[in-house]
Order: structure tokens, then sequence, then C-alpha cells
């Protein structure tokens, strides 16, 4: 995505200052980076000299993917920056990263610092950037944290050569943090600490009393500020350019965690110093001589510390960003009268292992004892319980929570009656309640409700679902929970959600790289990743008989699938009610094949679908893990495929009793199984249908039929 900027204008969005330098200077952000942003999710600036100029070649590839994966697996985006063909860019493809890490030997990559963007842009050159340009990309972008290995300083002998990294100066003046392991140790890291004092750069060392030296943790310089923990680190960036809007940078020193013995490697740089004054080696080429020649003299060992310190600074940085967007998110004031201030509301600070967003609802179910006579009175009894979707595969998955996993809920309630009996039933169950919205603004605000009549056979008779209340659920509400989660993380989505919220939903928990599943809810509520072609984005998906026919239904009318006489016999069969196997088979695997489509290759055997079919089992849809050797498995549809995995136990249901969420439960059942082990295996599926994982939804509720489509789902 290519932004162009005004120049000298700034802008505001989500506490990220955009400065903008020229009208004609473009700066490409990627969507992945874009998205983060906007969604505020936290993101690690990542500088690319380091590739271009640090490391040779393949090592220095590789090391790129290492440090970008460490940042995802810690929970944020990384945005490596560099300038392509002229166009600076916040995020990389991996063809970019090949280009700067030299594998093509025909395309010369150059080091740009600030003096250097306009030439180098102008001209349509790459270039891999510094310390210096990075963090000026870095902030137009709104990027306020930025991992590095070790920052330029004042060289040796500058006393003579005036020789002082530009570096130091983009500190002095532009407001982002950098967390690097110190000042490299081929520079008079005294003196750049004066300079730095000098310029007003708050310098933290991270649990060590002595300022770290790059290749070893002792530069012999006691650290100005020692902090303990990325949170309060986070809190002085935070406090530093939000509260005194001061603009200089932060740099935070974090010791290697492989480091070289302070002794030896001075002795060596002495040499390799040395050898650069023999050889007139000044400028910009002086640091990467010198590190190349301390890569020779020590055998690997100076590259091997250079990696590890790189890789943990990634680590860190990811660490303080989270904390900073934590500090930074403005959290929503919820209003609560006195009858609900005597709550005990549920809040943890532990990242989020499940994420239920949808309806939290009070079902309210009657029943006569006299058969159903209609536009009249009928005696009779009623009976009310918790339901909702979410909410039911919560608790399900919280009766069983021998584990301690961290289990939160994002809903919405009324500040009424119902509302406050489901929180507290929340609390009660150990579910997470902090992003549960609690609305009374207006007065006609309802929790919402699902009011069932049946007759005296238990039979539905008529039901209304007062719904409304959900399309008050809002992005802040679910941005600030996603933020909370990690990329093992499982997100479930009930179908009580808006389109353009699930969508939303769905993106940002991409981003996370969080296991995305969709409880399919109802047949008017199952097209959601349909309409909002997020289908490829979920990884499991559960449903019945009818909802399937649905989401077929509905991938023929957008033209996603072509519509054969097969499909439709299929279908037509799967309607009347025959059940054959074959049919459900041919439709479930051609829904399949969507959710696959254009996904990336390490994500197949994740991806499932299990169709309910009553009494008749679950019909499991899979992609075949032996081919996941492949770099680029196969989609072919020979590589599909499906068991069915039968009832191995069935269960009487009483006469007198009412199961509201059946499905939910065994969803939650697999869930609950998918948290422990993190793949789906035949024995999880069977596990969920076990009557270990029948709960009591409803406080009545006694026994579970063995039937799947015959509960009713909200």
């Amino acid at each position: 995505m290519l932004l162009r900027f005004s120049l000298f204008t700034y802008g505001i969005s989500r506490n990220r200052r955009y400065l903008s330098i020229s009208s004609s200077f473009p700066i490409c952000l990627t969507d992945e980076v874009k998205n983060a942003l906007d969604c505020n999710i936290p993101v690690v600036a990542l500088e690319s000299t380091i590739i271009s100029h640090g490391m040779p070649y393949p090592q220095n590839l590789d090391v790129a993917f290492k440090i970008e994966q460490t940042v995802r697996d810690n929970g944020c985006i990384p945005a490596t920056i560099a300038i392509i063909d002229g166009i600076p860019k916040i995020g990389l493809t991996r063809n970019d990263l090949e280009i700067l890490a030299g594998k093509n030997k025909n395309i010369n990559v150059v080091k740009a610092s600030r003096r250097d963007l306009s030439f180098v842009c102008t001209n349509k050159i790459t270039a891999g950037t510094t310390v210096a340009s990075t963090m000026i990309l870095a902030n137009m972008a709104g990027i306020k944290v930025f991992a590095t290995g070790g920052i330029g300083g004042v060289h040796r002998g500058a006393e003579y050569t005036f020789d002082v990294s530009a570096d130091l100066y983009e500190l002095a003046k532009t407001p982002v943090t950098v967390i690097c392991a110190g000042i490299k140790s081929i520079l008079d890291i005294p003196k750049t600490l004066e300079v730095l004092e000098t310029n007003g750069v708050p310098v933290i060392t991270y649990k060590s009393d002595i300022f770290p030296a790059f290749f070893s943790n002792n530069s012999g310089c006691p650290a100005v500020i020692n902090l303990s923990s990325t949170k309060n680190i986070a809190e002085v960036i935070n406090y530093h350019h939000n509260s005194l809007k001061l603009q200089s940078g932060i740099v935070v020193g974090v010791p290697n965690p492989d480091p070289m013995n302070s002794v030896e490697i001075e002795d060596t740089i002495k040499n390799a110093v040395e050898l650069a004054k023999i050889e007139n080696v000044t400028g910009a080429k002086l640091t990467p001589y010198i590190l190349a020649k301390l890569e020779k003299i020590t055998h690997g060992k100076s590259l091997d510390a250079n990696i590890s310190l790189v890789l943990n600074n990634a680590k860190i940085a990811s660490d303080i960003a989270k904390e900073l967007i934590e500090i930074e998110t403005v959290s929503s004031t919820t209003c609560i009268s006195n009858s609900t201030k005597n709550i005990s509301f549920n809040s943890t600070k532990r990242a989020y292992d499940f994420i239920g967003f949808g309806g939290a609802v009070i079902d309210i179910i009657g029943k006569p004892y006299i058969p159903l006579i209609q536009k009249t009175s009928n005696p009779g009894f009623l009976k009310f319980g918790h339901g909702g979707v979410a909410r039911n595969i919560c608790e399900a998955i919280a009766s069983k929570n021998k584990s301690n996993k961290s289990i939160g809920l994002v809903s919405i309630v009324a500040n009424d009656q119902f509302g406050q009996d489901l929180l507290k039933n929340l609390v009660i169950k150990g579910i997470d309640t902090t992003h549960v919205k609690i609305l009374n603004e207006i007065k006609d605000d309802r929790t919402a409700t699902y009011t069932a009549v049946h007759d005296s056979n238990g039979a539905l008779s008529v039901s209304i679902a007062d719904m409304e209340i959900f399309k008050k659920i809002d992005r802040n509400q679910v941005e600030r929970a996603i933020k909370n989660a990690h990329n093992r993380s499982i997100i479930l989505l009930d179908g009580n959600l808006s389109v353009e919220l699930f969508q939303h939903i769905i993106n940002i928990a991409s981003l996370r790289q969080c296991t995305i599943v969709f409880d399919t809810t109802s047949d008017f509520k199952c097209t959601l990743p349909i309409i909002t072609s997020t289908l490829n984005k979920i990884h499991m998906i559960k449903p019945n008989l009818s909802e399937l026919i649905v989401l077929m239904r509905k991938c023929i009318e957008l033209q996603l699938i072509i519509h054969s006489s097969t499909i439709e016999e299929s279908l037509n069969n799967i309607r009347s009610g025959a059940n054959n196997i074959n049919d459900i088979e041919n439709v479930a695997k051609s829904l399949f094949s969507l959710m696959i489509k254009d996904c990336e290759p390490n994500t197949l055997k994740k991806k499932h679908l299990l169709v309910s079919m009553g009494g008749n089992g679950i019909m499991w849809i899979h992609h075949n893990t032996s081919s996941m050797g492949s770099s680029s498995p196969s989609r072919n549809e020979e590589n599909i495929v499906s068991k069915v995995i039968p009832i191995r136990r069935k269960l009487s249901l009483s006469t007198s009793s009412h199961f509201n969420g059946a499905g939910d439960v065994f969803f939650a059942g697999v869930i609950h199984e998918l948290l422990l082990s993190e793949n789906i295996t035949e024995k999880i599926i069977e596990t969920g249908k076990t009557q270990r994982y029948i709960v009591f939804i409803y406080n009545f509720t006694s026994l579970l039929t063995s039937s799947f489509n015959s509960f009713i789902r909200t």
C-alpha cells in the first residue's frame, strides 16, 4: 500500500503520530503492517543494514527471517524497513529480503543514512537503512519501538577524525525507542554515552548495573537508569513522549544473552581497528570492515554473538511494544449503576488462551402441562438459563479447565437484572469478563434473550430471539481483547456478530496468528465467512447438515464454486433427509476446498470441517498431513480426506428435561482438547463427544440427547 504525505503535516491515529516530509515522497506499508497499526496491534521496526552490510550471505537472510519470526512469536508484527528501487518500504516481502541479502549479485545494495535518503529515493536505488534512517521512516509510519543489534556512536580516534555516527543526532530529535545490545563494541562507548547525555537522550539498561557493550556485557560504564521490567520501560517511554511531549528518542541497552569475554574481544577489536588504519578504511565502510575482520579473527564467534543478541533484542522489543500499547490504549469507561457495583468482575493480566466472541443470552423456555392451545393462556412452567453460543462454549471449556487456561468472553449485556445475572454466572465459572461491555446509556437497552415455547411433547412451537444488543459490540472492545491473545490462542466467533465486526475480528486475529474457529450458530447466521470473504482464514468450522446446505448454496450464489449437477443432487438428497454419507462427503469436501484456497501451506494441517450429522455422528474433513513434508503441499481433491466418527455411546433424554447447546458443548470439547494438544486427531473429536464434556448449561439440565440435530440453538 503506497501512501503519500503532505509537507510538514501531522495526523493523529490511535495515539500514533504520522510526520510527512514531502508531498511527492511515497512510503509503502504492507497490508499487514498497515492493518496492525490501524487495529492498535503492536509493531516492531527492524533495520536492514544488518542484512545488507552486517553479515555475510546466506547467514544474513536466515537471520532476517528469524528476527521477523521472533517478533511474531512474541505477539507483534515485524516491520523490516529498507529502500527498494527508491521506494521506502515499511515491511518487506521475501523477495525484498533476498535482494538486500545479496542473493542476486547483480543488484548493488548501498547503505542509506539520513543524508542519503533523498539521493537514494530520487535515483531509484536499493538500500539498507541504518539506525538513523530506520528511525525516520518508522516515525513516519507511527511505529514507536525499533529493535536492532547495536547503535552507532563516536568512533575511536574521533578527536582526530570527527567520525561520529548520525544515529546519535537522530536519537536527539526523533521520538522512537531503540532496543539494542548497547553501542557497538568497536566504538568509543564512554564518549558515545556523553554525546547522548548532552543531547537529552534517556539511556536505559535492562536488568544490569553496567551498560552493555554489544559483544560483551561489560562496557565499564555504569548504567544511568537500570530497569528490571519491560512494563517499567514502557511506562518511561509513554511518559517521555505522550506526557512530556519530548521529541528525542530513547536507548534501551539489553545485555547479550551469549556474551564474549570482554578482555578478549577488546584486544581483537584493537587489532581490527589497526588493520583498518593500515588499509585506510574510513567512513561508511569502516563498521562493516571491522565486523568482517572480527568474524575472521574469532573464527565466527563474533557472528554467533551478534545473531544471539539481535534475536534477543527482537524479543525484548516485542515485550516493550506490547506493554506500550497496553498503556496507551484508552480504556472504555463503563458506567455501572449502584446495583451492579457489588459484582466482583473477573479480570486477568495473563494472555488469553481462548477468547469467545459473540452471544451471551438469557434463555427462557416455556412448556405447557397440556397439549398447546393457540391464542389463549396455557397452564405450564417457565425455566430460565444462561445461553448464547460463545458464552456456552466458554462455560463448557471452563468446566474442564484443569490446565488453568485463561478464558475470556467478548460480549455485551444491558445494565438490567438479566445482564447482572449473566455477569455473576461468568465470574462464578472462572471466565474473564473484562471485555463484556455493559450498556446503560439508553433505557431501551435490553440484555439479549431467547424465548421459546414448546408443546407438551417438548417440540418447539414458536420462539422469539431478541438479539439487537449485539449490534453494539464495538471495534475497540474486540481490539483490546485480541491484543491480549498470543499466537497459540484460539479465537472463537459465533454468528451473533455484525458482518463488519466479524470481518474485523478475523483480520486482526489472523495478524496475531491465532487459531480461528467459527460456530455456525443457525441457518440464518452461518454464512458470515462466505459473505465476508474470510472462509480461508478460518481454521475450523462446525455446521450441522442444514447449515452445510445453506453454506454451499451461498457459495454457489456468489459463484465461488462451480454449480455442478452432482453438487445439486447431493444438496437435494441431504435436504430430503436421505443423509447418504457420499452426498454429505461430496458437499463437505467442496466447502473445505474453499477453506484451504490460497491459504499458507503451513496452515493446512490446522484446517478442519466438522459436520454434525445428528445421530449418525460427525464427518471430519481435513487435509492429508502426509503431504505436509513438501514445501508446497498439494491442495488437490485427493489430499482432502474425510472420516465418519460415529457416536460410541447413546444417552437417553429425559422427557422432563431440556438441553440448549448440545452442539456447543461438543465443539467446546474439541476446542478444549485442541488447547492441550494443538493438533486435531480422531481421538480429540471422539473426546468432544464423550459424556465428560456434558456440562449443565442450564441449572435444570441433567441429561444430553444423543441426536445433535434435535437441540435448539441461539
